[in-house]
Order: structure tokens, then C-alpha cells, then sequence
């Protein structure tokens, strides 16, 4: 039998180089559903359900959406779009805005 020993820093090293490219991937996937369903609106127990997260993993990934101004937490603590605006809610100009 043979027996591989790991430099403890470096096997460190890699697994953290490699989860940091799994998040990537995570946030490249979930921002396409975002991007495909502008209205989309979830929990962060939903999004775990639905792309089949961990709870820290999710929250990692949906935390990093929030600080890119990607998403953003509802006070109903549902995640969004950053640019999303719920139906009947209209972003009204004022006259300032609207004249310069």
C-alpha cells in the first residue's frame, strides 16, 4: 500500500483555490437565472433548494451577489435583482430628476 503524504499548507492552498472557483461558478449560475427571470425572488433556503447548495455556500454566494450590487435582501428577506422593481411599484421622477 502506498501512502501520499500532503504538505498541510499546500493542500490548504488548493482546496481553498478550488472552492473559490466553485463559488464563481455558483455566482455565474445563479446570476444567469437572475438574468433569464428578472422578477425571480427567493429566500436563501429556496436558493439552496434550488441549485442544491449547502446553507454556508449559498449564503457565501448570495452574500458575494449582494456586495457586486447584483441582488439585493428584501425586507422580507427575499433576494432580488439590484435593479428589480416589484409590479405596481413605479419609480416616479420627479422634477428634478426629470429636468436635470
Amino acid at each position: 500500500m502506498t501512502r501520499i503524504a500532503f504538505d498541510r499548507g499546500r493542500l490548504d492552498e488548493s482546496v481553498s483555490i478550488v472552492r473559490a472557483g466553485a463559488l464563481e461558478d455558483c455566482v455565474q449560475r445563479i446570476r444567469a437565472e437572475y438574468l433569464d427571470l428578472p422578477g425571480l425572488s427567493l429566500t436563501a433556503r429556496q436558493a439552496q433548494r434550488l441549485w442544491n447548495l449547502d446553507s454556508e455556500t449559498c449564503q457565501r454566494v448570495l452574500d458575494m451577489m449582494i456586495r457586486d450590487n447584483f441582488l439585493r435582501r428584501t425586507p422580507q428577506a427575499q433576494y432580488v435583482r439590484g435593479d428589480w422593481v416589484p409590479p405596481g411599484c413605479s419609480r416616479r421622477l420627479t422634477h428634478r430628476t426629470a429636468h436635470g
